[in-house]
């Protein structure tokens, strides 16, 4: 037997601790916003679960990253935490839950006391990147790809007007 079409590629996700603290929090920040063409003004703003599953459509293209079961214009903590779950879930399915340092709770409460969280993730995001396809900053359509799920999201749930009440 072999390995399933889902099975996603072999990716290395065991990260040493001089990887996570080799980039600057100024370039960790410019790293993300130009892979996603984003403009997060500082890390607690990446607390929302858009920008770290983005990061894992970008690692494991083709994988099935469900971004379109995210909240696009999450406005509360708890819109944040399920976002976050996708990005647990995804990590799950990916097979790496155990290598990332993806802490819900602490990145959806937002604020100062969420920096910590946010940004050990956010540095483990990018040292997967640089590790395995650094190329992927050039690359990745973040726009595109974000537009696409909302696309699919409209497309596909036409009571989603009645959610909003």
């Amino acid at each position: 037997a072999g390995m399933d079409d889902d099975d996603p590629p072999n990716v290395v996700t065991s990260i040493s601790r001089h990887e996570l603290t080799a980039v600057a929090q100024r370039d960790l920040l410019h790293w993300l916003n130009q892979t996603l063409q984003t403009d997060y003004g500082q890390i607690t703003d990446v607390n929302d679960g858009i920008a770290h599953l983005q990061i894992l459509d970008a690692i494991w293209p083709g994988s099935s990253v469900p971004l379109h079961r995210l909240n696009f214009h999450p406005r509360t903590r708890d819109d944040r935490e399920r976002n976050l779950r996708v990005v647990r879930q995804t990590l799950q399915r990916l097979r790496v839950v155990e290598d990332a340092p993806l802490d819900v709770e602490a990145i959806a409460k937002g604020g100062a006391s969420s920096f910590s969280a946010c940004n050990d993730f956010l540095r483990w995001c990018h040292a997967v990147v640089q590790r395995n396809c650094p190329a992927v900053s050039r690359k990745y359509d973040g726009h595109g790809r974000r537009r696409e799920a909302q696309t699919r999201q409209s497309r596909s749930s036409p009571s989603s007007a009645n959610r909003r009440k």
